[in-house]
């Protein structure tokens, strides 16, 4: 989490009013019937299957459709009917699609980083390659003023959406976590990153601020120093890119793209790097927004259109 000293806002520009008889539908579509089962029983939902024509619904088949869809509002207990398709014909799709894949090598590499991780290491590592100066090798993060949801499960939770909508696209992801138990440094991560020769390194953040009223998405970049300055430019175009598609896809407050010379993740890393702040979880709003599937569906939509506008416009340099 990256605390920036900017003006106060007064709020989110999209925003929702969760009474506390009211849940909002969790995305179901592509999980197995125990998963989707699990979710809407956390959710305080009862569920109603539609089994696939094929006969008996089994626990190795998927939800197709959902009604309601996701994000809708609606009353505790309510009922959400999940329609099936047989993991018969799931695995015939998926034997299809993964031998197009193998006909069709990706032509772009992205290594998401979801932010922090479940417990912090304070063992100090260099602020670049050969630097006497320190920091921490990672941290929790923040945690959701009015949700207690922790930065590092929000980060997770909405680099898995962004994950499955770029491979959708062809993009092959590598990911640094996709669990919250690990125990990565920043360095290690951009070293990821540099090992698999990443397009683009996109590090995924929630934010914070002693101002509560504070909201909105940022998006930070390296500027030029000793480690960054072949990187700097590139970043740059892909921080605007990324910025401006997440805004439009969002209604969030924009706070713009800024440039850091400090970060750690992003003065070990050779490739292209952005931090994406996907809201501040010190605002009451946001924080509400944040660990929403819907507002995540979103942020990703938007992330994945940026990331995309920035590795199309590069192939053309």
């Amino acid at each position: 989490m990256v605390h920036l000293a900017l003006p106060a806002e007064a709020s989110a520009s999209k925003s929702t009013t969760l009474g506390v008889d009211t849940v909002e539908v969790p995305r179901l579509v592509e999980l197995s019937l125990p998963e989707a089962k699990a979710v809407l029983a956390a959710a305080g939902l009862a569920v109603q299957v539609q089994s696939p024509t094929s006969g008996q619904a089994g626990e190795a088949d998927r939800v197709v459709t959902q009604v309601p869809e996701t994000g809708i509002l609606v009353d505790m207990g309510s009922t959400v009917t999940l329609t099936l398709e047989s993991a018969g014909a799931t695995l015939a799709a998926n034997s299809a699609a993964g031998q197009a894949a193998a006909d069709n090598k990706p032509r772009f590499v992205v290594c998401l980083d979801p932010g922090h991780q479940g417990h912090s290491d304070l063992s100090p590592e260099p602020y670049g390659p050969g630097s006497k100066k320190t920091k921490a090798h990672a941290s929790g993060g923040a945690t959701g003023v009015g949700t207690a949801v922790p930065e590092y499960e929000v980060a997770l939770q909405i680099s898995m959406n962004l994950k499955k909508r770029l491979e959708a696209q062809g993009v092959r992801v590598v990911m640094t976590r996709m669990t919250n138990d690990v125990n990565i440094s920043n360095a290690e991560r951009a070293l990821k990153a540099n090992k698999v020769k990443a397009d683009l390194f996109v590090r995924v953040h929630g934010n914070g601020s002693p101002d509560s009223s504070v909201s909105g998405v940022a998006t930070a970049y390296p500027g030029k120093n000793r480690w960054t300055s072949g990187i700097s430019g590139r970043s740059k175009r892909a921080a605007r890119q990324i910025q401006t598609a997440v805004i439009a896809q969002t209604s969030a407050v924009d706070r713009g793209i800024y440039s850091s010379t400090d970060m750690v993740g992003f003065n070990w890393s050779k490739v292209p790097v952005v931090l994406v702040e996907c809201g501040f979880l010190s605002n009451s709003v946001e924080d509400r927004l944040l660990v929403s599937p819907h507002y995540q569906d979103e942020l990703s939509e938007g992330m994945a259109a940026g990331i995309m506008a920035y590795l199309e416009s590069e192939a053309t340099r």
